[in-house]
């Protein structure tokens, strides 16, 4: 069986460089051998602690989740009533708070040009982008 640099070596062979090697470096293997089962259990102790920490973490946002949608349930409930059919509702400002601008009426704009954000049915923010009156159009050589 050749091996990579030395050759045909037969079984023999093979046992007396592993004689002379445990010869040369027996004295050092037990301190090898410690070395390397102390990497293996610092290894493993720092695999359970970052599953822990991933537990931890997930256990925290599913608990943030929660408060925010238990926070957004009445949200959701006086929505869905002021999408209800018109017949089921008996008084029509019930259904559109007084707060709530009208839904036909433009986004303003910031004073700085910045898009602005503005609430959609489905609770999901919305930018609306406003052109910059500092900066020529896209495309143009101005």
């Amino acid at each position: 069986m050749p091996l990579l640099f030395l050759g045909n070596i037969g079984f023999q062979e093979m046992l007396i460089i592993l004689f002379v090697g445990l010869l040369m470096f027996g004295s050092k293997l037990p301190n090898v051998g410690r070395s390397i089962g102390r990497s293996v259990a610092q290894f493993k102790k720092g695999l359970s602690d970052m599953k822990e920490e991933m537990r931890d973490v997930e256990t925290s946002v599913d608990r943030r989740v929660d408060e925010e949608l238990k926070r957004r349930e009445p949200e959701r409930a006086h929505a869905s009533d002021a999408t209800a059919p018109a017949g089921a509702t008996t008084d029509a400002s019930a259904a559109t708070p007084a707060s709530a601008p009208p839904t036909d009426a433009a986004p303003a704009a910031a004073a700085d040009g910045a898009p602005v954000a503005t609430a959609a049915p489905n609770d999901a923010p919305v930018v609306t982008p406003v052109a910059d009156a500092g900066r020529p159009p896209h495309g143009s050589n101005g």
